[in-house]
């Protein structure tokens, strides 16, 4: 986790980065999502509520509750014109090393499955192949389609169903029996 210091937000992202405890598009998706401008910084976001012209759609009552408190955090938030911002990342020991820094880029992120595939003993060519599967990159049938390649457009085994890895590898009759 980062912790941000206003300075005079000139680098401090108004939706993304962390200034008011947790990300502003994390703590209200709702607003976020009707923001026109997602990438705007705090400083330009807060001058002449510019963070508020940027919203846009429908107005609900969820969507009005969602204001009135970001409202009153944009309210608190006091800009130094002359220091800069100050990113500092927060850990328990406070020593920042590589290792934390490459931990921190992927906190949060979900675990591929496709980290299995290679310590799997298997020749090389067929780790490539069913990483290339679970890519979606296989060139069969729908994916041909999608480029516009010429293509028979039906399974050449079947002849009944569009051509797909997931009819190939796992909805055959003879994969399944496989």
């Amino acid at each position: 986790m980062t912790e941000v210091t206003i300075g005079n937000g000139m680098a401090t992202s108004f939706w993304s980065d962390s200034w008011a405890g947790e990300p502003l598009r994390k703590q209200w998706p709702l607003l976020f999502e009707v923001s026109r401008r997602k990438n705007r910084m705090v400083a330009d976001a807060i001058n002449e509520d510019h963070w508020l012209t940027d919203l846009c759609g429908r107005i609900s009552l969820d969507l009005l509750l969602d204001f009135v408190a970001l409202r009153q955090v944009v309210q608190g938030c006091n800009i130094v014109p002359d220091t800069e911002d100050t990113f500092r990342r927060k850990s328990t020991s406070g020593v920042y090393s590589a290792s934390s820094a490459y931990a921190l880029q992927f906190d949060g992120s979900l675990q591929s499955s496709l980290r299995h595939i290679w310590p799997a003993w298997a020749p090389p060519k067929c780790k490539f192949f069913m990483w290339l599967l679970l890519q979606r990159r296989v060139f069969t049938t729908d994916r041909l389609l999608r480029f516009g390649m010429p293509n028979q457009y039906f399974c050449p085994l079947c002849r009944r169903i569009l051509e797909t890895p997931a009819h190939l590898f796992a909805e055959y009759p003879w994969s399944r029996g496989v």
